[in-house]
């Protein structure tokens, strides 16, 4: 991994034991039950700082000036989670359930066992260390020489490797912008598809390649296939990257509509990461796709926890509880984040629909959401506002002049009444994989007129919710 140069490590002596393991401070070897575990030489650094510091809070920010210096770069960022990664590994841990490593959330870690710090042993006389830990040591070189050469050769187990060339660190961090920036996302492609053509063994571009190929404006033929193709080569690299169980979790939820395929893949995204707001939040989407809804709003709740400047974290809290018919904790949400942030709001599409189904279409408070909602709208695309609207039905005739998606559209037509347009325009972006609000269909209010119908309980089949048409949500 190239890194700055920055200052020289601590030097550290002695030996650390916890539960059955030890780890000599000076060398980094690890043991146990005075058998070696294979553990890099950085990672073994972090967990001399981490079990020196047992029980205590350590920051990611000490972490960082303590083993890379002052100087930050992103890639000390990935090093760091890969360093955490490999030790959990050596230790038999889980992210989820730690029995050695804690994961602090925005913060940093904590060493959770007991630890027991012990003196070197003394030199021999004629300054060389012990006979019999010569075997230990001469293994362990071949074993570091071993794993550099795998490396070299893009090790199938390893997120990073140890030469990274700047120019595809340079991609890597243009793709990553870009790809959070409207209307960027091919740049965005573009970017971290030249990242992984320089440095093909690097993991996490791969993984953000298949997060920025996810386009849900395209039918599946048109990018699903690498969607999927980048992600399962970012795991091949990294078997526990999150971010790629992440893509394949969305793929599987947004777009195939395999509602057991997105549950397990976004399960397995937060075990790799549980500190991630993204993959709390894709949990939550899948968790209302399938009813659990309370279950989504808490999952919603610790996303914003994590990440309280993301606005689709904000929004999608307002979703989950229109979904769940809690319309008055909808309204006051969506009016909070609303006041908080005028224009850049994408909640108060949900703020309308509570509105109108707690106070009727005629209602003047839903009339001004959807008036409000417009205005935001066009401010945030520099457009002119539109006129007046009269009634909530002049609302969904504009709306239907924005350049949407065939299911927005139909959820549009739907909100008017017209139950077989909104069926026929459903049932063409299910024919394509193009319906990412499908899976929703089973709870969302506006679908209540069409419960029974058996168009509608075929639709539902399509998005993956076979046998649950007749069911009501709860």
């Amino acid at each position: 991994m190239s890194l700055p140069a920055s200052s020289p490590p601590e030097r550290a002596s002695g030996r650390l034991r916890f539960a059955d393991f030890e780890l000599r401070l000076a060398t980094g070897e690890l043991s146990r039950g005075g058998r070696p575990v294979k553990l890099q030489p950085q990672p073994a650094r972090l967990l001399g700082l981490l079990a020196r510091r047992a029980g205590e809070a350590v920051s990611r920010e000490e972490i960082r000036r303590r083993l890379w210096g002052e100087e930050t770069f992103l890639e000390v960022e990935l090093a760091l989670n890969f360093a955490v990664r490999q030790i959990r590994r050596a230790l038999g841990d889980s992210a989820t359930e730690p029995r050695f490593v804690e994961t602090l959330p925005r913060f940093g870690y904590r060493f959770l066992p007991p630890v027991r710090r012990i003196a070197d042993e003394a030199p021999s006389p004629a300054g060389r260390p012990p006979i019999r830990r010569g075997r230990f040591r001469l293994a362990r070189l071949a074993l570091l020489a071993f794993f550099a050469l795998c490396a070299l050769v893009g090790d199938g187990r390893r997120g990073l490797t140890p030469e990274i060339p700047a120019a595809a660190r340079e991609a890597y961090v243009a793709g990553r912008y870009l790809s959070h920036r409207l209307g960027r996302r091919p740049e965005a492609v573009a970017e971290l598809e030249r990242a992984t053509r320089l440095a093909p063994a690097f993991a996490s571009a791969w993984s953000a390649l298949a997060l920025a190929r996810l386009d849900y404006s395209l039918p599946a033929a048109g990018f699903a296939a690498g969607v999927e193709r980048a992600a399962r080569q970012a795991l091949r690299l990294d078997p526990e990257n999150a971010e790629a169980h992440r893509a394949l979790g969305e793929l599987s939820l947004f777009v195939r509509f395999n509602l057991a395929r997105a549950g397990s893949e976004l399960r397995l995204a937060l075990r790799d990461d549980p500190s991630s707001a993204e993959s709390h939040l894709a949990y939550a989407k899948y968790l209302a796709a399938v009813g659990r809804l309370d279950s989504a709003i808490a999952e919603g709740e610790q996303a914003r926890w994590l990440d309280p400047q993301n606005l689709a974290v904000k929004a999608d809290l307002v979703w989950f509880h229109y979904l769940a018919r809690h319309y008055d904790e909808a309204i006051r949400q969506g009016r909070r984040e609303a006041r908080l942030d005028p224009v850049h709001s994408p909640g108060r599409f949900y703020l309308v629909l509570a509105e109108r189904m707690k106070r009727g279409e005629g209602d003047p408070e839903t009339l001004h959401e959807a008036q409000a909602f417009a205005d935001a709208l066009m401010a945030r695309l520099q457009a002119p506002h539109p006129s007046r609207f009269a009634q909530l039905r002049d609302f969904w005739r504009w709306y239907e002049t924005l350049p949407i998606l065939p299911v927005d559209r139909a959820l549009g037509l739907l909100a008017q009444g017209d139950r077989d347009g909104a069926l026929d325009r459903f049932e063409a972006a299910c024919r394509q994989h193009q319906g990412w609000a499908l899976p929703f269909l089973s709870s969302d209010p506006l679908a209540d007129p069409l419960r029974g119908n058996p168009r509608f309980a075929d639709l539902l089949h399509c998005a993956g919710h076979a046998g649950s048409a007749k069911s009501s949500p709860s």
